[in-house]
C-alpha cells in the first residue's frame, strides 16, 4: 500500500515529443494535450514508440500512456535517462503488461501505470509498446502523463467516495419523462483532513491555484495496488474546488471532487 498521488503531467504543448511512427492525422503530438478525443495512433505494429524530451532533468514518480486500446498480451517499456541514449538508462521497467492487473476486459480504453516510489529525476523519457498480433493492426493512445505528485499521508479521509455517473438529459413530453443515457464516467469526491498547514494551505492550494477547474490532473487512492489500480485511477479535472477551512489553530481541512475526462 502507497500513499494516494494528485498531480498533473509535466508533459504540455511545448514538449518535444516524437515516435516511431503515426498516422498523419493522429500524429504524436496529440498526446501533449488533455482531450482523450485527441489521439496518437501508429501506422503498424511495429517501431510502436514514443520519446519525450522534458528539456531539463525534472522529477518523475509517474508514468503511463493513457486511454489506450491495450488488450491483455499487450506490453509496455518504460525508460528513463540523462540523455537521447537508450544503451543502458538509468530507469527502465523493461516490458511489462500495459494492463495495471487483470480482469479489464470490460475497459475499452486502459492506461498503462509506473510508479517509482523514491522518483526519478531525468530528462529523457521512452514508452515502448510489443504487440504484433493486435486485432486492430494498431496502437492507440491519448495522453503521455510524467508526473511528480503530491503524495499526503493520512490526509485523504474516511468519507471519501468513488462513484460512476452517466451524462444524459430528459425530455419531457405528454406528462412523461424520456431520459436519454450518454456516456458512464467516474468521480472522485475527496475529503481532506490535515494538522499540517503545508499539506492544504500550501500543498493543495498551489496545485488548485495551477490546475484550477479546466486543466487535467491525475489522482490515484494506491498507486501501488496491484489488483483495484485502475480502477481507482481518474484522468479528470477538478469538478468542485472546496474552501481550505481553519479548524483551529493548527487543523485544516477542505473537499474536491475530480471528474473524469472521456
Amino acid at each position: 500500500m502507497a500513499d494516494p498521488v494528485l498531480g498533473f503531467s509535466l508533459v504540455d504543448e511545448d514538449t518535444t515529443i516524437t515516435a516511431g511512427s503515426a498516422e498523419a492525422n493522429m500524429p504524436v503530438t496529440n498526446l501533449r494535450t488533455m482531450q482523450p478525443a485527441e489521439i496518437w495512433q501508429t501506422t503498424a505494429l511495429s517501431t510502436m514508440w514514443v520519446k519525450v524530451d522534458l528539456g531539463s532533468a525534472k522529477a518523475v514518480k509517474v508514468a503511463g500512456l493513457f486511454y489506450g486500446n491495450a488488450r491483455s498480451a499487450t506490453q509496455i517499456q518504460y525508460e528513463a535517462n540523462a540523455t537521447d541514449s537508450w544503451g543502458a538508462p538509468t530507469y527502465d521497467t523493461t516490458a511489462v503488461d500495459w494492463w495495471p492487473h487483470s480482469g479489464l476486459e470490460s475497459w475499452s480504453r486502459v492506461h498503462s501505470f509506473d510508479y517509482d516510489s523514491g522518483g526519478h529525476t531525468l530528462r529523457w523519457h521512452r514508452f515502448t509498446v510489443t504487440d504484433g498480433t493486435h486485432p486492430d493492426g494498431y496502437i492507440r493512445a491519448a495522453r503521455v502523463v510524467l508526473m511528480n505528485p503530491w503524495q499526503p499521508s493520512g490526509v485523504i479521509q474516511y468519507g471519501s467516495a468513488l462513484r460512476w455517473r452517466q451524462g444524459s438529459d430528459a425530455l419531457e413530453s405528454d406528462g412523461q419523462w424520456y431520459h436519454r443515457g450518454g456516456a458512464m464516467y467516474r468521480e472522485w469526491s475527496l475529503d481532506l483532513f490535515s494538522a499540517s498547514k503545508a499539506d492544504l494551505v500550501t500543498n493543495l492550494f498551489d496545485l488548485e491555484q495551477q490546475r484550477g477547474s479546466s486543466s487535467d490532473i491525475v489522482y490515484s487512492a494506491d498507486p501501488a495496488d496491484s489488483t483495484h489500480l485502475h480502477h481507482e485511477l481518474i484522468y479528470g479535472v477538478l469538478a468542485d474546488i472546496g474552501d481550505i477551512q481553519y479548524v483551529s489553530n493548527s487543523i485544516f481541512k477542505s473537499t474536491l471532487r475530480i471528474r473524469e475526462i472521456l
